[in-house]
């Protein structure tokens, strides 16, 4: 487990949900204005679609990969971020799809083949600061936590048994200058290392 004793505003700023942001589909006009906003929607583009990419690569904390059929496949309580992560694919060309799993178990279930995802994806790789605030936000959704109640003392925490993946992200955050607590088991008794 990881907790961050302080958090930065910028780290919930909306300004940098890059993924949500609408990029305009107006027709383009071909004149010397034109190519000068074509180039900067290309650039938008190419910036949404990384963090996006950085932000599916993040979320795959909480997925398994299916050999025999070749997909990646995301199980929830909530559909809600399912169908997050199924807007987030399909705005990278991406296929997938939601179904419940069983007639009496509250649980759903996102598929992709997506191919660029990669349970070992190296997060180190990132060249950007939005594509590493992207995948620190995919890590949370797939393995984080906050207190429960709003009298508890706040911090940030993410759960995950894979402890070199904890300490990627770990460098992440203390590059963007987040304090972040000590890498530790909360369990030994129960789960020794």
């Amino acid at each position: 487990m990881l907790e961050t004793p302080s958090i930065p505003h910028y780290l919930f700023n909306t300004s940098e949900n890059v993924w949500m942001r609408t990029i305009s589909r107006q027709p383009r006009l071909h004149s010397r204005e034109s190519s000068e906003t074509t180039s900067r929607a290309s650039t938008c583009e190419v910036i949404l679609h990384k963090a996006t990419v950085a932000y599916l690569q993040g979320s795959l904390g909480d997925a398994t990969f299916n050999r025999l059929h070749k997909t990646y496949r995301f199980s929830q309580k909530d559909v809600g971020w399912l169908n997050l992560l199924k807007i987030m694919l399909a705005t990278v060309g991406q296929k997938s799809w939601i179904y419940k799993e069983g007639r009496d178990r509250n649980l759903y279930v996102l598929e992709t083949t997506a191919k660029f995802l990669n349970l070992g994806f190296d997060p180190s790789g990132l060249k950007n600061r939005k594509e590493k605030i992207a995948y620190v936000r995919g890590y949370f959704d797939a393995e984080g936590g906050i207190p429960r109640s709003s009298q508890d003392r706040f911090y940030v925490q993410f759960c995950q048994k894979n402890r070199s993946s904890l300490e990627k992200v770990k460098s992440i955050l203390k590059e963007m200058k987040i304090e972040c607590g000590k890498i530790h088991n909360p369990s030994e008794k129960t789960d020794p290392e």
